[in-house]
Order: C-alpha cells, then structure tokens, then sequence
C-alpha cells in the first residue's frame, strides 16, 4: 500500500471533519430525498477538489452508485460535472 504524503494526510483531516459537518447540514438524498448515506464529489477528489464544497453532494449509496456507473446521465442530471478538459 503507498504510503500517504504529510501534506495529504492533513488535507484529508480537514476533509473529514468538512465531510461530517456537511452531511450533517444535507440529511437528504439531493437526488431521491431519502436519508443520504454518502458524499459524492461531482468532479472527483484530486488537488483543490477534495475540499471544495461547491463541487460536493450528499446521495444515498443507490444513487451514489447510479452517479459513478452512470457518468453522461449523471452530468446531465446535474448530479456530476465533466472531468476531461477541464482544470481543477
């Protein structure tokens, strides 16, 4: 297993205790409105992206799912953004 860099191990500190105030703050699925269960980074979690709200949603794990199995749905739904071409 790769050994965590200093430097990443204390932005995913950070990102923790973000994650669990923002899940908090959205109880719901932003998708079905059930009880949201996980934190879905609309264009992923690399560099600047990790910590950056605007770019997070709360999903339950089916919808989570659908959102990662279905991409070009998912973007289309407003639920993740396009990744290639674009700079973080």
């Amino acid at each position: 297993m790769k050994a965590v860099s200093k430097k990443r191990a204390a932005l995913l500190r950070i990102y923790r205790k973000r994650r669990d105030e923002f899940m908090a703050a959205h109880p719901s699925c932003a998708r079905c409105g059930q009880r949201s269960e996980e934190l879905h980074h609309k264009a992923g979690r690399v560099g600047a992206a990790l910590l950056d709200e605007s770019r997070w949603t709360a999903l339950c794990s089916p919808c989570h799912r659908w959102a990662t199995e279905h991409p070009l749905d998912a973007i289309a739904e407003g639920y993740s953004l396009p990744r290639v071409g674009r700079a973080s």
